[in-house]
Order: C-alpha cells, then structure tokens, then sequence
C-alpha cells in the first residue's frame, strides 16, 4: 500500500485504513482537549504544565494525521472498532464533564490518567493509539511511513509521563488526607500497652 501525492489529502490505497487514521486523527483532537481540561483543574505548576505539553503533543498529531489522512466522517465505529469507539466516548464525556465545571480532586485525576495509560484490552487512549499507527504504518510506505512510527514512538512514551504524572497526584492526596487511622483492635492494643507500662520517674 503506498501513499500517493496531489492536493489535498494524501489517499492511501486502502480506503479503510484512511479512514481509521482519520478517526485516530479525530480520538487525539479530543485527547489534547482532555489533557488540557485537567491541566485547568491541577493546582500543582509542574503537573498541569506537564498536561499542557501532553494536550499540545496531542493536537500537533491529530493535525498531522488530518493532513495526511482527512478529517473523520460519521462516528468513526466501524473504523476504531469497539474498544477505540468506547476510547473515543470516554473521552467525550469527560470534556464534557469537565468542560461544564467538573473539577475533580487529586486522586480522581490520578485515576483518569491511569485510566486513559492502561494497558488492559487496550484500555487505555495512549496504548490505543500506539497499536493504531503501528499497525497502519505496515500499509504505508516512506515519510508516511515513518511519521506513523514517530506517532507510535510518541505514544510510547507518553505513557511513561501520564504514569508519573498520576503517581504524584496519588502522593499529593495521599498527603492531604494525613494518616490513616488504626483500626480499633489495633488502637486498643496500643492503648493495653501503655496502660502496662510504668510511669517514668520524676
């Protein structure tokens, strides 16, 4: 399968896998605007700028895969399957959320994140993502070749930056909740303890 030049959008022999990227295309608009509507709710600097760089990363990919491929038609189920459309959903609902105000604290962040980094049933936005332009860079051949690679390669690593990212809210809450209580047995064994003790001389 080879890319052919002309105006326009480059056509790849295979309509459907056209059509794929572009709905691949269409799942990275919504992942840039996810990531930037977490960076709004952050209120640590590093981690939103951080989301910020990931939602921009994001849009540069879905431009380059829009130029390269066109722009999605329809609701892209046939061409993402079921585990890429309900990738796609999520991640609708929840710029929908938050875009009406949702702000959610440290530790549901850091669950979103896990969430759009997981690798069950390729669960996740990026795994999804970096199957989809390795898979399709097998049907294309020279710079459109090695642009789904870089995409793929970009991906890759993302999920490293989304894993940290997610460990430290996780800390950021651990800490804001303080300690955890002990159970009771364990409380009223501490307190037999002390009870035994003798007290310290004067």
């Amino acid at each position: 399968m080879l890319l052919k030049g002309g105006a326009g959008p480059l056509r790849v022999e295979a309509a459907e896998v056209r059509r794929a990227l572009a709905c691949v295309a269409a799942m990275e608009e919504e992942a840039a605007r996810f990531y930037a509507n977490l960076a709004n709710v952050v209120r640590v600097a590093e981690l939103s700028a951080a989301l910020l760089f990931l939602s921009g990363e994001c849009r540069n990919a879905a431009r380059l895969l829009e130029a390269l491929y066109g722009r999605a038609e329809g609701d892209c189920s046939s061409e993402l399957g079921q585990a890429g459309l309900e990738v796609l959903q999520r991640l609708r609902e929840l710029n929908d959320r938050l875009e009406r105000g949702w702000t959610p604290g440290p530790a549901r962040v850091a669950e979103l994140l896990e969430e759009m980094s997981s690798e069950d049933r390729v669960a996740g936005k990026e795994v999804y993502c970096q199957m989809a332009a390795a898979v399709a860079s097998a049907y294309v051949a020279g710079v459109g070749r090695a642009l789904l690679m870089a995409v793929a390669e970009r991906e890759r690593s993302y999920l490293r930056v989304l894993r940290r990212i997610a460990a430290e809210l996780r800390e950021i809450a651990e800490e804001a909740a303080g300690p955890a209580p002990l159970p009771r047995a364990a409380g009223a064994a501490l307190e037999a303890v002390a009870a035994t003790r003798s007290p310290l001389p004067p």
